[in-house]
Parts: structure tokens; C-alpha cells; sequence
């Protein structure tokens, strides 16, 4: 038998000295029998840690997200927007405050699905990821662009998180 998978005893001075993560001991009281670390431990403190996510899938899908958002808002603005630079930039700040919500919602959740579309379970935390990351891109890129607060960006992001954990679901449900 294996000593990854068998059973050992554990006094509360072994616990002390091996600590309770990193030696392979889990949820022990003094005196009681334990399992080693095994595969079955080992995954679930990986999902307790959240590492059962793709969060490169995450990530790429939550960037496209932002950028494609942005390369809309100009690529309107360029083509139907007014020729003079200050009005160009006026209407692109009344359009962005629309078209960002918009473009952002529905692009995260095609990013959730894509980023859920495959995996065998946790489909819908992962699209929430993917929408709470483009939310956090999307705070970050306001606050450096020194917008102030509003309540449109609050359901703007909200919309982001739901949208993405929506596209999870979809991925989930495996109807699109």
C-alpha cells in the first residue's frame, strides 16, 4: 500500500510539529486516525483554494472583453462621430457612458461562456470570474482616467459580474 493513501495515527504534538496544511494533515483531533494527503485531499483544497479555475481563460477572456469594448466606443466615435477633436471627444464620453455598459455586459458574457465552455464543473464560477475581473478592469481603468462616481458605473459592473456568471451558466446548460 501507498503512503500517500494510508492511514495514519496523529497525536496533537504531531500537528504542532508538521503544521496543518503543508504536512499533509487536515481537520485533526488528537488521538483520531487521519488520511494523508491523497488525491482526494489534494483536490479539495485546490477548489477550497480556487485553483480548480482556469484563471488564464479568466484573464484573456476579461481583457478581450474591456478591449473589444473599447475598440467599439472608437470605432464608432471614427466613423459617425463629428470630424472636430473637442466635439469628437464630447460625443464619445456621452456615447462611452451607453455603449460601455452595454458592449461590457454583453461581452462578458461570451467571454463567461467561453471560459466555462468545456470544463466539467464550476461553469458558473467561472464566468462570474470572468465578469468580476472585467469589473475590476473596468473600476481601475475609471479611476485612472479620474472619473468620478456614479451610480451608472456601479450597475455597469454589477451587469459585468452577472452577465459572466449568466454565460457560465449557458456553458453549464450547453444550449448555445
Amino acid at each position: 500500500m501507498s503512503s500517500r493513501s494510508s492511514v495514519t495515527p496523529v497525536s496533537g504534538m504531531d500537528l504542532l510539529r508538521r503544521g496543518p496544511v503543508f504536512g499533509g494533515i487536515f481537520r485533526i483531533r488528537p488521538g483520531e486516525a487521519i488520511i494523508s494527503q491523497d488525491q482526494s485531499a489534494d483536490w479539495q483544497i485546490r477548489r477550497s483554494l480556487g485553483m480548480s479555475l482556469q484563471w488564464g481563460r479568466i484573464v484573456l477572456a476579461a481583457v478581450a472583453v474591456e478591449i473589444a469594448a473599447i475598440a467599439l466606443l472608437v470605432a464608432i466615435v471614427a466613423a459617425f462621430g463629428p470630424s472636430e477633436p473637442e466635439a469628437a471627444s464630447a460625443f464619445a464620453e456621452w456615447l462611452g457612458q451607453w455603449l460601455g455598459p452595454l458592449a461590457g455586459a454583453v461581452g462578458c458574457f461570451i467571454g463567461g461562456w467561453w471560459a466555462a465552455r468545456g470544463l466539467s464543473t464550476r461553469q458558473i464560477a467561472q464566468g462570474l470570474m470572468v465578469g468580476a475581473v472585467a469589473a475590476a478592469l473596468d473600476v481601475g481603468l475609471l479611476m485612472a482616467a479620474g472619473a468620478g462616481f456614479r451610480i451608472l458605473f456601479v450597475a455597469s459592473n454589477l451587469a459585468r459580474v452577472f452577465a459572466g456568471a449568466l454565460g457560465g451558466w449557458a456553458a453549464q446548460r450547453r444550449r448555445i
